[in-house]
Formats: C-alpha cells, structure tokens, sequence
C-alpha cells in the first residue's frame, strides 16, 4: 500500500528534522532517530538492511526519497503481519463467543458489553452490515478477521493503537 499525503507529510517533518545540516541526507544513525519517532526500535543489523535496501550509492546516507522508500517498506511489512499472524484475531474472536477452530460466530451482546466497557463508541448492527457478507445476522471468523484488518489499517493511517488484549 502506497503512502498517503498525509503520511509522506510526516516522513517529510522527519526527515527535516533529523537532518539537521539541511544536506538532504540522513546517516544510519539519524535514521534510527527518525524511526523512533514513528515508534519504532530497530536494531543495527535491521537498520543496514533498511539502508542497503534503498541506499543507491552505498554512501551511508539516506536521501528523502530513500527514506520515504524506507518508511514504506516498513508500513507493507505491518501490513503483512496484520494478515499472517491470526494468533491475536482469533483470541478476540473466541472471546466474543467464537470456537478455537474458527467456527462460530461472535456473540453480538458480548461484543456490545465489551464496546461499552472499553468506552468505544461502535455502532454493532453497521458492523454487521458491513462485514457480514453472506448476510446471516452474524459475524463469523473470516468477517471478524477482515474487520480486524481493516481497523488495524485505519489504526495505522491515524497512529493509534488498537488493543485487543481482553
């Protein structure tokens, strides 16, 4: 997924911020800097792959256009991992009354309850019309699953961080 304005914006505040010489390029180092601003922690050898993976002379220093490039390679691997790793999807759906093997359907007053406990202002019967695709009434695993994509995917346009530890 491509980068929003919005997003390229805040690479472009980065950047300007971490290059400090205006030289137009940032060292590995300013690099790390920068990524801690968008939260992360990568270590060293992770910070030469990012580099050597978009760094076209082999200077050491990073362009903005290299770094935008690095931005997004890390956004499409969130991504990635948002898709592959079920383990935390499939807790919260058994914990709204789904089966440990994917079958089922979560409990939509449970999944009211906890709305309302943790203060999130979800409107249940526009979820169910929008991700119950085989129009029962109910959520199964794989529309659960998709909802969960989706809100990761809104959560990391706006920077926030959706929990689902219940």
């Amino acid at each position: 997924m491509k980068l929003s304005q919005k997003e390229i914006a805040r690479c472009k505040e980065a950047f300007e911020h971490f290059d400090k010489v205006k030289a137009g390029k940032i060292s590995v180092w300013q690099l790390r800097n920068a990524l801690k601003y968008y939260g992360k922690n990568p270590s060293g050898e992770e910070l030469r792959d990012m580099m050597t993976a978009v760094e076209d002379e082999g200077s050491g220093y990073m362009t903005f256009d290299e770094f935008v490039k690095v931005v997004q390679n890390q956004k499409n691997v969130a991504e990635r991992r948002i898709v592959d790793d079920d383990s935390t999807t499939k807790d919260a759906f058994v914990a709204l009354g789904g089966n440990p093997d994917s079958t089922g359907e979560i409990d939509l007053n449970l999944l009211r309850r906890t709305a309302k406990v943790y203060g999130l202002t979800v409107d249940i019967e526009a979820l169910i019309r929008e991700y119950d695709e085989d129009q029962t009434g109910y959520i199964d695993y794989l529309e659960f699953k998709q909802m969960m994509v989706d809100f990761e995917k809104d959560r990391m346009k706006r920077g926030t961080k959706l929990n689902l530890n219940m």
